[in-house]
């Protein structure tokens, strides 16, 4: 099976947390939704911004963007601040998250 070149077309990012040790560690995953796989992750003990910036970034650099690409999140802090919102826009990437509840 090979890999897909094409630009994502359809995306979505999750933060998971865990304690493996004795120190919280925070990862974000970008999942290209058309090839199931994961296109862009980071890890960090902090949980913010910057942690879904690096994962989009690797997931954009990595697979390319258009117009076209819906990214969806949840509605984290992380995913509503202004530099994750800065950085969809510098990717041309189109947001989308659900209703809260």
């Amino acid at each position: 099976m090979t890999l897909s070149t094409a630009p994502m077309t359809g995306a979505t990012a999750i933060i998971s947390n865990a304690a493996p040790t004795t120190h919280w560690t925070s990862s974000a995953v970008v999942l290209d939704l058309a090839s199931r796989r994961v296109v862009g992750w980071a890890i960090d003990r902090r949980n913010e911004a910057t942690l879904v910036n690096d994962a989009l970034t690797m997931a954009a650099s990595s697979r390319g963007t258009s117009p076209e690409t819906i990214l969806h999140s949840d509605h984290g802090s992380q995913f509503t601040s202004w530099s994750f919102t800065a950085n969809l826009k510098h990717h041309q990437l189109l947001g989308s998250m659900g209703t809260v509840g």
